[in-house]
């Protein structure tokens, strides 16, 4: 089982990815969500989560903000992040793949969340992260 954070500041975005989520063959115990990445924080800071999925430009604090502060953490640099987001641009992916492990263009499928999962986790929900 894994708890997953979702950190999107659009309400539709945030429902279709849960419920892209809880339709995967993955077995979620729970998913959070944030409207941005002080919500995240304050989430990270009380609850045990094990993947995180957010989107880049938000209010407040976007997700580039996030993935700093999460990659300068001991805490949660060994929490997978997944990127969500419809910038693209040379510089930008390479700054995600950078900062988080990885990046989704919008918009997308379930079965592209359900891979972005698999890059970290086996098939029996063993955790297996590399990298």
């Amino acid at each position: 089982m894994m708890n997953v954070l979702i950190v999107e500041d659009d309400l539709t975005m945030r429902a279709y990815m849960k419920i892209s989520l809880l339709k995967c063959s993955y077995k979620i115990d729970q998913i959070f969500e944030a409207k941005n990445g002080y919500e995240a924080m304050a989430i990270l800071k009380k609850e045990s989560i094990n993947f995180i999925f957010t989107d880049i430009m938000m209010p407040q604090m976007d997700g580039v903000e996030l993935m700093k502060w999460l990659h300068n953490q001991p805490k949660y640099q060994h929490v997978p992040v997944v990127a969500v987001t419809s910038e693209c641009g040379d510089q930008l992916l390479n700054m995600l793949s950078f900062w988080g492990h990885g990046y989704v263009q919008k918009p997308y499928s379930m079965p592209i969340l359900e891979n972005q999962l698999s890059n970290f986790y086996k098939k029996n929900n063993d955790y297996n992260l590399y990298g």
